[in-house]
C-alpha cells in the first residue's frame, strides 16, 4: 500500500506556499527556492519562487534587436511575444531603429 501524501506541492502557478508545514500540519508551507512557477507575465522571463513568494526571474525571453533588418524584437507583454518596437535609437547594422522602422543612414 503506498503513502498517502496529504499535501500535492508545487504545481507551476503563482502560489510558491503549497508544500507540507509540519509545524501547523497543513499545506501551507513555503516551496523549495527555485520551484517553477508563474507570476503571469511574459516579460520577465522565467519564474521561480523564493521565500514562499514567486518573484525571482531567470533569463529575458526577447534578448533585444536581433541583427535583421527588422527593429520589432523586444517585449510584447500583452501579446506574450517578442513582436514590440525595439527602443528609438537602437543601432542595427547601417541605421537606427525608429517607431519601429530602421533608418538607413548610410
Amino acid at each position: 500500500m503506498a503513502p498517502v501524501v496529504p499535501c500535492a506541492g508545487p504545481d507551476g502557478d503563482g502560489d510558491c506556499s503549497e508544500s507540507c508545514n509540519e509545524t501547523q500540519n497543513d499545506c501551507n508551507g513555503n516551496d523549495a527556492n527555485g520551484t517553477p512557477c508563474d507570476d503571469g507575465l511574459f516579460c520577465n522571463g522565467t519564474d521561480g519562487c523564493t521565500s514562499g513568494n514567486c518573484g525571482v526571474h531567470y533569463g529575458n525571453p526577447c534578448p533585444g534587436h536581433d541583427v535583421g533588418p527588422d527593429c520589432d524584437d523586444s517585449c510584447d507583454e500583452t501579446s506574450d511575444n517578442c513582436s514590440a518596437w525595439d527602443a528609438p535609437g537602437t543601432p542595427w547594422p547601417g541605421g537606427i531603429c525608429i517607431a519601429g522602422w530602421c533608418d538607413d543612414m548610410m
